[in-house]
């Protein structure tokens, strides 16, 4: 009983002592919680054990948008699970120095929403869980994650990722763990460098998690590493012992087996850098690979490396993977440390280059062998490493050299003399000079070439066949040694781009090659502006064996249909002469057109929608399975100067009217510069042969103008053979537009459809060229037409047609025709045409330019000279003429001179006004050319701004030339005293505030006819007639009436019967009528002139007159004006006056008086004297108020 008791006292002593620690365990939980603030009440802190702080927001409230401020700056763990989270911003992380782990599973984070320096505080980071995401592995991503150093395990499943970029490499080799579960890998030559980084990783500890193919199906849930993707042929380069890794990129060898690769074995035997390459199998390759983990290294001079990969010539880098990286085996993270994974050290060397510009080479020294560039030795002046050039070559010039690889440079041997803390120790050798990296392309390709030693050769492979060759160049020294220089390259033995289109286009095509075939014919064209019209021919030739095939091959038929529109988009860069010349002789342009006809008819793809792009042609191609309730929209969209990208909308209501949605443009500064609308009622009347519906967009239409072009010439070779003398046609397509051709002595007489029947205007193809079809119907004679859209390429063209490309034209050859369509005039503005056809095939929209003789490139240099000196003169004379007439008139010495105040005369405030409007105008000009000029460095709104600016001040200046010679009318030919009340006030509404109406007007319309123009920033479209030209027809043609008018008045008054005294010679009136010009802007008319052969010398006469226009009227108004010449004397040099001035009287003696005497005894019953026109004109002015006297002395005038 007793032991019971003793047993029953310890049990409760023990649970006694449980609850106590339970308790004071809940207790430190409490104060670990209240311990930290969170600016969000969802989140909770707790300390571990170890009194490490978790900060865990998980989602169980309420959701977060953003990263929560205020979490404890010493958070070890943050865990941020199950929100809304889209963006992480630069000062989100800033204080978590101390951050290990961070948790933002399924979230909505997006990259390009993660600012480049989110995680730059985070170098203590061991663990980042992203999964559920919308994380990018594009290269545009990769320095978001450069700061995490110590990142160990990373997890990015369900991503949605398609492709890993290789920037990422650096980030993959010091992780752990990957994680890449549930994503969309595609598994596709992109890829291929990230398999053979998994193949050489797989030797270590690293763990990689769910890196599957998801496409194509033929290896799809394959993992990356064991699937057959992007090897159509496994090649290796193949060399043993090689002192380069260029010198290894020569010969290849066939890899026989099953699981072949390619191995690369690189030694580093006291300090001898050694490489060999071979074919082997996978599992032998590896199990080589395995001692890596002890002999490969970066920190001695002996070191063996091996590296194992797959696909064609994959060795062709030293470490078979990527240009200019070394893979990190264990001992060379343990040698090189965190600097040598720098990201800022090797960003450079992951960008993706062309395989033609990253050839590798080999220097062949003609001298005796120099020490071992990788390795300098002490004795010898080190030299830049040709070991590490040959891996890494930049693509230019421009780009610096490659690093040297880090297992060939030990840093004790080092004496490079960018290291300054050792210098060289041989400094009185000689400098050794050397050719820089440089490309050249011809016939045989495009050839990049090292940086090579004076006296060396550089080698290459053939560009379009690497077994062929090689291709060799010298770079030679001169004879003072101080430089070296190319010699011209050495490329007999290489294939060129005729021989091998030639092949390929007699090639049978099958299963087995119809990839290999479109890839070299993509390679082949790459160079266009080397190929000649055979090689044209050929190329399309194989266009049609491959469209032809599409059946033979159909598992290939998108790779084979990217590449061909890629090879179709580089015949577009071909020479104008040799496409010409390969359309007259094979139609190889009409035939191209239909072949791309054909591939997108027959064309086979996975899903329902395909869609290919390239600069030049734009494809979608619809596969219709369900029934179609409302029609099809196609579009393309982009920049104004940019690529257009394809959309297709289906079934939706907003497409009804056949307009684009604004919400289907991704950004507000997109423009959609084409489209075509099939309504519903088509789609309804095929029925249920609707199984497909093609469309293409050709945003350069290249081919269609060749065709015109050849079509042309045909029917003037035609014409000129059957010396037919009538009405000749410029149309490219009327001998065929009906079915048929002209006969030899019939004349071809012009539709003015395709060819303008206007003198000296050419038609051109003002829009992209847009094609529609339904599977392979011929749909014509629609009840409800389509409606096709069209952006002008250019605003100076008029007259707009809508035309359709009929195939059967020009004995097949196709051509322009307008039947069943036409222009919709309600929808159509200044910057779109839209058209209604009632058919389907290729549409366009023809329009009219100006084609007379274009001004010389050199005039047109001296031109601007003219007028940017002009205008420069012109402001000083316009200024000088503004302080004249603004500061000078208020002293009441010149008001005793002249009689009056000149501030106070109606004159010449008219004058003033037209004065400032002229130094606006001037201003305005050239602002706007020097923004129009560096428009590409400037907002576009900058550049409209000066547009308005300019065409306000024109108007302006037009306007008060008109109230100029409304004065000059009432002043010298209307006869009787006229008053008009508030006269000033109506002038200055007409001056100023008419051409701001306009403008207004203008802008409200449409603001887009407001930009760059003809390298000036102005107004363009039909605004440019209504909104300026009229206006200044109109002014101009008063203006000229009001000149006549005064002239004949003038003349007239010369032969009056008056006094020899007060008679004026004729150079008084030429003087007069000079300035009676200027001041109403009649030079204006020689621009009307600059057509025809003498536009050159009008365009010189117009820019110079116009361009001095301000200059002049200073010349006039103030130069000439004895008054004011008197004025500036008195206000500059009151001493140097000849005529001194009397106080009392408030006049000058002598001539002033006499002047003063002239003007009483001449104008009995006149009005004042005008002082704003010149002194001849102010004599004249005198004798016809003299003239006026006489003959009728009851008549009088006034200024009004």
């Amino acid at each position: 009983m007793l032991m019971s008791n003793q047993y029953q006292c310890s049990m409760y002593s023990l649970r006694l002592l449980l609850l106590v620690v339970a308790i004071m365990y809940d207790a430190i939980l409490v104060m670990g919680q209240t311990a930290c603030s969170v600016a969000d009440p969802i989140c909770r802190c707790t300390y571990d054990t170890n009194n490490e702080l978790r900060v865990d927001c998980d989602g169980t409230g309420q959701d977060l948008l953003e990263v929560p401020p205020g979490i404890p700056d010493d958070t070890v763990i943050l865990v941020l699970n199950d929100h809304s989270i889209e963006a992480i911003g630069a000062d989100d992380f800033t204080n978590l120095v101390n951050l290990r782990e961070l948790y933002l599973v399924n979230n909505v984070i997006r990259s390009e929403l993660i600012h480049q320096d989110a995680f730059k505080n985070l170098q203590n980071l061991e663990l980042l869980d992203l999964n559920g995401n919308r994380i990018s592995l594009e290269a545009a991503y990769a320095n978001q994650f450069r700061f995490l150093q110590q990142l160990k395990h990373l997890d990015l499943g369900s991503n949605g990722i398609a492709t890993i970029d290789a920037a990422f490499v650096h980030l993959f080799d010091q992780l752990d763990y990957l994680y890449l579960i549930s994503n969309s890998l595609v598994c596709d030559c992109d890829l291929l460098w990230f398999k053979n980084w998994l193949i050489n990783k797989q030797i270590t500890s690293f763990v990689v998690s769910g890196a599957q193919c998801y496409t194509p199906e033929s290896v799809q849930r394959q993992t990356i590493r064991e699937a057959p993707f992007c090897i159509p042929v496994q090649r290796c380069y193949f060399c043993d012992q090689a002192s380069t890794n260029g010198a290894c990129n020569f010969a290849t060898q066939l890899c026989s087996g099953a699981n072949s690769v390619c191995q690369n074995t690189v030694r580093l035997n006291n300090g001898e850098f050694r490489i060999t390459k071979a074919c082997e199998q996978l599992d032998a390759c590896l199990l080589s690979a395995q001692a890596n983990q002890n002999e490969c290294n970066s920190g001695t001079e002996n070191s063996v490396c091996r590296y194992c990969c797959q696909g064609n010539l994959c060795n062709r880098p030293e470490s078979a993977i990527l240009n200019g990286y070394q893979f990190p085996f264990p001992n060379v993270l343990a040698t090189t440390g965190p600097s040598s994974q720098a990201p800022t050290s090797t960003t450079s060397l992951l960008l993706p280059t062309t395989p033609s510009l990253t050839t590798p080479f080999v220097n062949i020294t003609t001298n005796p062998p120099p020490t071992t560039p990788t390795l300098p030795l002490p004795t010898t002046k080190p030299l830049p490493s040709t070991h590490a050039s040959t891996n890494t070559q930049s693509p230019s010039t421009n780009q610096p050299p490659a690093t040297t690889h880090p297992s060939t440079v030990p840093p004790v041997l080092s004496t490079s003399p960018l290291d300054p803390s050792t210098p060289s120790r041989t400094t009185a050798a000689p400098l050794e000079t050397f050719c820089p990296v440089e490309i050249t392309q011809g016939e045989t390709g495009l050839f990049s070439w090292p940086r090579t030693s004076a006296g060396d050769s550089a080698m290459v492979p053939c560009v379009y066949d690497a077994q062929a060759g090689p291709a060799t160049r010298k770079c030679d020294q001169s004879p003072d040694r101080l430089e070296a220089a190319w010699q011209e390259p050495d490329t007999r033995r290489c294939p060129t781009a005729s021989m091998i289109l030639q092949d390929i286009a007699n090639v049978t095509i099958g299963s087995e090659n119809a990839v290999n075939v479109s890839e070299a014919l993509a390679d082949v064209t790459s160079v266009p502006d080397v190929l000649k019209p055979n090689d044209v021919t050929n190329a399309v030739s194989t266009f049609e064996n491959l469209a032809r095939a599409l059946s033979v091959y159909a598992n290939d038929n998108q790779e084979v249909f990217g590449n061909v529109l890629d090879s179709i988009d580089k015949l577009t860069r071909v020479p104008s002469p040799q496409l010409l010349a390969s359309q007259t002789n094979d139609d190889s342009a009409s035939r191209l057109v239909r072949s791309i006809d054909e591939f997108n008819l027959g064309v086979r793809f996975s899903s329902d929608l395909l869609v290919a792009e390239t600069p030049s042609v734009d494809v979608i191609v619809f596969d219709i399975d369900d029934h179609m309730d409302n029609g099809l929209l196609f579009f393309g969209s982009g920049q104004p100067n940019g690529n257009a990208q394809p959309h297709l909308i289906t079934n939706s209501s907003a497409n009804n009217q056949g307009t684009v949605p604004n919400e289907t443009t991704t950004s507000p500064d997109e423009i959609v510069k084409g489209s075509l609308f099939m309504p519903n009622s088509l789609l309804e009347s095929v029925g249920d042969e609707l199984k497909r519906c093609q469309f293409v967009m050709y945003e350069k239409t290249t081919f269609f103008d060749i065709i015109q072009e050849s079509n042309r010439n045909r029917t003037q070779a035609s014409q000129q053979e059957s010396g037919d003398d009538g009405i000749q046609t410029t149309d490219t397509t009327t001998s065929g537009m009906n079915g048929g051709s002209n006969s030899t002595n019939s004349s071809v007489v012009n539709d003015c459809i395709s060819t303008s029947c206007r003198l000296d205007y050419t038609t051109v193809i003002n829009s992209v060229v847009i094609s529609g079809s339904v599977g392979n119907l011929n749909i014509h004679d629609l009840d409800e037409p389509v409606t096709v859209t069209f952006k002008k390429f250019r605003m100076d063209a008029d007259n707009p047609r809508c035309v359709f490309w009929k195939e059967e034209g020009n004995d097949g050859r196709g051509g322009w025709s307008n039947d069943g369509c036409y222009q919709s005039l309600d929808n159509s503005d200044d910057n779109n045409i839209v058209c209604k056809c009632n058919h389907l095939t290729n549409f366009a929209m023809l329009m009219d330019v100006y084609s007379g003789d274009p001004i010389p490139e050199g005039h047109q240099l001296v031109l601007s000279i003219i007028s940017y000196a002009g205008c420069c003169i012109s402001l000083i004379g316009l200024v000088l003429t503004l302080i004249t007439y603004t500061c000078c008139g208020s002293n009441s010495r010149s008001k005793a001179t002249t009689g009056k105040n000149i501030r106070g005369d109606k004159r010449a405030k008219v004058l003033v006004n037209f004065v400032i409007s002229l130094i606006l105008v001037n201003l305005f000009f050239i602002a706007g050319s020097l923004t129009a000029e560096f428009k590409d460095y400037l907002i576009d709104e900058l550049c409209t701004a000066m547009a308005i600016c300019l065409h306000f001040s024109l108007l302006a200046a037009m306007a008060w030339m008109a109230v100029q010679a409304f004065n000059l009318y009432m002043a010298l030919v209307k006869v009787f005293e006229v008053y008009y009340s508030h006269f000033i006030l109506k002038i200055m509404l007409g001056g100023w505030g008419i051409p701001l109406v306009i403008v207004g007007v203008t802008i409200g319309v449409d603001l887009q006819n407001y930009g760059s123009t003809n390298d000036i920033c102005w107004l363009s479209g039909i605004s440019f007639y209504v909104a300026f030209l009229v206006p200044i027809c109109l002014v101009l043609i008063f203006n000229t009436f009001v000149f006549v008018t005064v002239t004949w008045k003038l003349c007239h008054l010369r032969k009056s019967k008056i006094s020899q005294s007060n008679r004026f010679d004729l150079g008084a009136q030429l003087r007069a009528s000079a300035s009676i010009t200027f001041l109403l802007g009649l030079t204006w008319v020689l621009g009307f002139f600059a057509i025809g052969e003498a536009s050159l010398t009008f365009n010189y006469l117009f820019a110079t007159f116009n361009s001095l226009q301000g200059f002049s009227v200073f010349v006039f108004q103030c130069l000439l004006q004895p008054d004011i010449r008197k004025r500036w004397v008195m206000v500059c040099c009151p001493s140097c006056s000849s005529e001194p001035y009397d106080s009392k009287s408030g006049a000058f003696s002598t001539s002033t008086r006499n002047r003063t005497n002239m003007v009483k005894q001449g104008n009995n019953n006149t009005g004042k004297t005008i002082n704003t026109v010149s002194s001849s004109y102010t004599e004249l002015k005198l004798a016809k108020n003299k003239a006026k006297s006489q003959e009728n002395p009851t008549y009088g005038y006034s200024e009004g």
